[in-house]
């Protein structure tokens, strides 16, 4: 598709096999999956752009090939050839890692997860994610082929798919709503509208003043245009809150670890679902939202510990931190009530190893504030 991108730079990522141990020279080779390696994060730094796919150029014998890669962050830049320049997180159809090294192993959970680098070249989705909060251990759905020699490289062919709760925040196909791509191109957008009521509310004022004259079929024509002027401002304003509600739509939940109010890193990095939820609050300076805090009940989290009022704090915190006025924000708790996840827990991997855990009940919503 026209928005596919062709990516070549310096990869380095997370990777996950339920291969426990190396195999012996005497053992045979596993007839199941469990020497498949599952590659479920990543970055790609120093990058160059190319407008035409072309793998065999990299697939050499030192190389590892993925098929359906998710999560891997990709850093633009200033060059003339390059679609961006912050950094956006893609899923790749095809990702080829040249001269693969395994920087760094280590057993949990009856498998082997670690840290891998090399070269990478590879295709992207054709739309950025919204968001990459995976957990560590992704279900295999699709398999990919590819030659396995690089250093201290362990496994198979390389496969990735979607994730234990990959429904956590749906990747939003159009941008932030469904007449523009981009966030800030919609910011420009309600600007726009804004001004726009801000003329008919003058135009209005204006018709006003006509229809106080004594000409009656004058008055008439002044009050039926005035008639059509509302009713095309109420449109606008239909228009505008609907706007607000498809943005929040893909950002409005804001994920914690278990027994504390420390948000995910997921929901911090980038611009994921804390920072374009700070932006949309900014510009709707007019609306009022609720921050309903939630806790993961059945024996997964203490109650005592109140984390429903703590984590919707810890988010009114950092909205009046980037200047949401106070007066527009209202905490409200629902404990465990209205789960959505199962009471199970998640493993997540911390770039320092440490490993936290978490599910998607323990989270705040924001919600507007109807009048």
């Amino acid at each position: 598709m026209e928005d596919e991108l062709v990516v070549y730079g310096n990869f380095r990522g997370r990777f996950k096999t339920n291969q426990v141990l190396p195999l012996g020279s005497q053992e045979p080779l596993p007839k199941d999956l469990s020497h498949k390696v599952q590659l479920y994060s990543g970055t790609i730094e120093h990058t160059k752009f190319e407008r035409e796919y072309q793998p065999e150029k990299h697939r050499v014998l030192a190389s590892f090939v993925f098929s359906n890669a998710p999560n891997i962050e990709v850093q633009g830049n200033n060059t003339t050839d390059a679609p961006f320049t912050d950094s956006r997180v893609y899923d790749f159809t095809q990702l080829i890692i040249i001269n693969p090294v395994i920087e760094r192993t280590f057993s949990m959970n009856d498998a082997t997860y670690g840290e891998l680098s090399g070269m990478a070249y590879g295709k992207t989705a054709n739309r950025p994610r919204i968001s990459k909060l995976d957990p560590p251990d992704p279900p295999p759905v699709t398999t990919g082929g590819g030659n396995n020699g690089g250093q201290n490289a362990t496994g198979g062919n390389g496969f990735n798919g979607e994730s234990q709760i990959g429904d956590i925040l749906n990747r939003g196909r159009n941008g932030c709503n469904n007449i523009m791509q981009g966030c800030l191109e919609n910011i420009w957008r309600i600007l726009w509208y804004l001004l726009l009521l801000l003329f008919l509310w003058w135009l209005i004022k204006a018709c006003s003043a006509m229809a106080s004259g004594n000409d009656c079929q004058e008055r008439d024509q002044n009050e039926i245009k005035l008639k059509e002027y509302q009713r095309y401002r109420d449109s606008l304003r239909i228009i505008y809150d609907e706007n607000l509600d498809k943005t929040l739509a893909n950002i409005n939940k804001i994920y914690f670890y278990q027994n504390t109010d420390q948000i995910h890193e997921y929901s911090t990095r980038g611009s994921h679902g804390l920072e374009r939820l700070i932006k949309v609050l900014q510009v709707y300076e007019d609306k009022s939202f609720y921050l309903i805090g939630y806790y993961s009940g059945a024996g997964i989290e203490n109650p005592t510990l109140h984390l429903d009022s703590m984590r919707a704090t810890q988010i009114k915190d950092v909205l009046l931190y980037n200047g949401i006025s106070a007066d527009r924000l209202e905490i409200l708790t629902s404990a465990d009530k209205s789960p959505i996840d199962q009471p199970v827990l998640y493993p997540y991997m911390s770039p320092d190893y440490s490993v936290k855990y978490y599910n998607r009940n323990m989270r705040v919503e924001i919600k507007v504030k109807k009048k």
